[in-house]
């Protein structure tokens, strides 16, 4: 009796591990696809800035800081929000470009 307690005891620390490990494994691969997501949105946001008017970027940058609050660490996110402000603000095509570079009709 006295010998097979520790032996439980062990059993139990061992499961307990192997649950804690297998849940922190599930977890980190969950990070993996939302860091994924959050990046292709990134890129998704730029490339949607560079289609539209100034004001019509900077609502897609609220909706974009929007969408990811609670999801993404709050510096994570303000980082991406002050790099698509700063794109905003100096890389971003007069309304005249756009209209040139994009027309609207094949006629």
């Amino acid at each position: 009796m006295e010998t097979i307690l520790p032996i439980i005891g062990a059993v139990v620390l061992i499961a307990i591990f192997a649950i804690i490990g297998y849940s922190s494994s599930i977890h980190s691969r969950d990070c993996d696809i939302l860091e994924e997501q959050f990046n292709h949105d990134v890129q998704l946001t730029k490339h949607l800035m560079g289609l539209c008017t100034k004001g019509d970027a900077a609502k897609l940058i609220d909706k974009f800081y929007d969408r990811w609050h609670g999801l993404i660490p709050e510096w994570v996110i303000c980082a991406h929000v002050m790099q698509l402000r700063r794109y905003l603000e100096v890389e971003h095509k007069s309304i005249k470009d756009i209209t040139f570079n994009h027309p609207i009709s094949k006629n």
